[in-house]
Formats: C-alpha cells, sequence, structure tokens
C-alpha cells in the first residue's frame, strides 16, 4: 500500500507500525526506501507515539482493523495521535451478523513462539458503533478496483 502510494506521486515520510517483529523484519526486507521507518507497537495503545507526544497527518489501517481484538479501542488511540485515519478493509463491515475466527500468528524471527488472533467479518451495526463511540463525524468510502478492496477515509 505504501509503494502504491509513494508510485503516485505522494511525497512524506511513514512510520510502520505492528506489534510483531516478524512483520517489522518482512516489512524492512521488502520495502527500502528512506522516507520509511518501522516501529514495534501496539496497535491498540499505540503507547510509543503517546509517550513521544508524536503526531501524524493521517493514520492507515490496511487490512488490519479486522484482525485486532478491540477495534474501537485502536481507533481512539489513533485519532489522539492522527488528524485523519484511512482503513482498507479486505472484507468490508458489510455482514449482518458479526463472525469471528481463532488464528495463530508466528510473532518472533528467533523462535517458533506464536500468538493468536482474531478474524472478524465485521458488521454494518458494529462498525457505526465503533465510528460513534470514536466521535467520527464523516466518512467517505472508496473502492480499489484493482484489489478490490474498500477503503474508508474517517474524519472527526
Amino acid at each position: 500500500f505504501i509503494e502504491e502510494l509513494i508510485s503516485n506521486g505522494i511525497k512524506c515520510n511513514f512510520t510502520g507500525v505492528d506489534f510483531s517483529d516478524v512483520l517489522i523484519d518482512a516489512a524492512k526486507k521488502n520495502i527500502n526506501l528512506k522516507n520509511i521507518k518501522f516501529l514495534n507497537d501496539d496497535v491498540l495503545t499505540l503507547n510509543k507515539f503517546k509517550e513521544k507526544k508524536t503526531k501524524f497527518d493521517l493514520g492507515i489501517y490496511s487490512h488490519v482493523l479486522e484482525l485486532i481484538s478491540s477495534p474501537g479501542q485502536s481507533i481512539h488511540s489513533a485519532k489522539n495521535i492522527c488528524d485523519k485515519i484511512i482503513i482498507r478493509f479486505y472484507e468490508p463491515p458489510n455482514f449482518k451478523f458479526d463472525s469471528v475466527e481463532i488464528k495463530q500468528m508466528r510473532i518472533s524471527s528467533i523462535s517458533d513462539e506464536t500468538m493468536p488472533y482474531l478474524r472478524r467479518k465485521m458488521s454494518k451495526t458494529y462498525y457505526k458503533d465503533i465510528l460513534n463511540s470514536v466521535n467520527c463525524k464523516k466518512v467517505e468510502v472508496y473502492k480499489d478496483h484493482k484489489a478490490k478492496d474498500q477503503i474508508h477515509l474517517l474524519y472527526f
């Protein structure tokens, strides 16, 4: 997603965040650009950013919101450090009912340690409740026709 933004002429600095050092290492190997840095932090709390009182113009969730246990908590944390938020959904919140499955993700590059994670199919109602709880004022919805993803731009 970052590479696509850059190839479309977006000039800015990027900071990638993940709790998994395996995924951080993979990102560093696959994206070798000077204006990108990666930080190991928990997207639910973003504690390292809050400690440094870091502020960003834009926060991007790319295929992440469906995987975290408390999406509302995460968006609430992110809106405290971001002026706008983009959410890129692999499976947009168009389901009548929520459903969740538990999977395992390898979280260490030096061991086979794994951690369970949720794969959520989010209902429209649950998503609207999240947006209301974080005082989202407006949502613009776009479709990525190449990837068949849905992209939501949140305003607060």
